[in-house]
């Protein structure tokens, strides 16, 4: 390619984003996210998208440069989007992509990974700075990756990404959870739609949906007993939040990190969740 051409794609990326964080800083403005939309390309490259792959790299760069000075950012690392975008509308990109590496991502997907990625935001740790970039432990939000990834991808030799080279009886269990988590949810929005289902069935579909998050959060073996304090079970403030994250996409209701912290058991949480949902279905 040209320098013009590699300057072409590199400019808006970079200098699209300095004129956001400037303007940001010369209003004084207290932002509630920083979200910036990287690619795959930044961390695995593609043919002839140097340029890209670039610009892509700087996003990464800039969210932890960002959080380093105890500013909020997250950079999203987007796979291909397969209802719309430049490979969709591309049989040629569409040709030189290994489609069984990549898993696609429709509409749906990409507002739910922007929601978390925003939530995700507001437990960043900002009083705490690092002196500089190469103490913080940041990492963009990479999507798009199929799990497990086929024998002959070319991400293997890659040390990063070994963690995603596994059984295909783990991709079976996965895919499992996935499906039985979905089956939970609808029970359960199904009972609170129905005025004749009882307080006991509710939390009861309430607590197994709640519980398969924290199986799939915390690797559990076996379900939580309801009873028993969520603290014995190891969880921790990360885990926490993502509990929390889960209950804000997937069932709609806010709770905090503390709600889940502090609960006495997982049947009082529930209980808590359940009076919430209830006053939304009757609102």
């Amino acid at each position: 390619m040209t320098l013009t051409e590699y300057h072409e794609a590199l400019r808006c990326k970079i200098k699209g984003t300095w004129n956001l964080h400037n303007s940001a800083e010369a209003l004084g403005l207290k932002l509630d996210s920083f979200t910036m939309l990287s690619s795959l390309s930044g961390i695995i490259g593609h043919v002839a998208q140097a340029n890209y792959a670039a610009g892509n790299v700087f996003l990464d760069a800039f969210a932890a440069w960002r959080q380093a000075r105890g500013l909020l950012a997250c950079s999203i690392d987007l796979g291909i989007r397969e209802d719309s975008g430049v490979i969709a509308e591309s049989a040629k990109l569409q040709s030189s992509t290994g489609r069984r590496m990549f898993r696609g991502l429709n509409e749906g997907q990409l507002r739910k990974i922007l929601y978390f990625a925003m939530l995700q935001q507001q437990d960043t740790p900002t009083a705490n700075k690092a002196e500089n970039v190469g103490e913080l432990a940041y990492s963009p939000m990479v999507t798009g990756l199929t799990f497990p990834q086929p024998p002959d991808s070319a991400l293997k030799s890659d040390a990063r990404f070994l963690p995603l080279f596994s059984s295909n009886e783990g991709a079976r269990d996965l895919e499992s959870g996935s499906e039985n988590a979905n089956a939970d949810i609808q029970e359960l929005f199904l009972l609170l739609r129905t005025q004749s289902a009882d307080h006991a069935a509710r939390l009861k579909a309430l607590t197994n949906a709640v519980s398969g998050c924290f199986m799939r959060v915390l690797k559990l073996s076996e379900p939580m007993d309801p009873e028993r304090p969520i603290s014995i079970y190891g969880t921790d403030s990360l885990a926490a939040v993502e509990v929390r994250n889960w209950v804000r996409t997937e069932l709609g209701c806010l709770v905090t990190t503390l709600d889940i912290m502090n609960a006495r058991s997982l049947k009082l949480f529930c209980e808590k969740i359940l009076s919430k949902l209830l006053a939304l279905e009757t609102a």
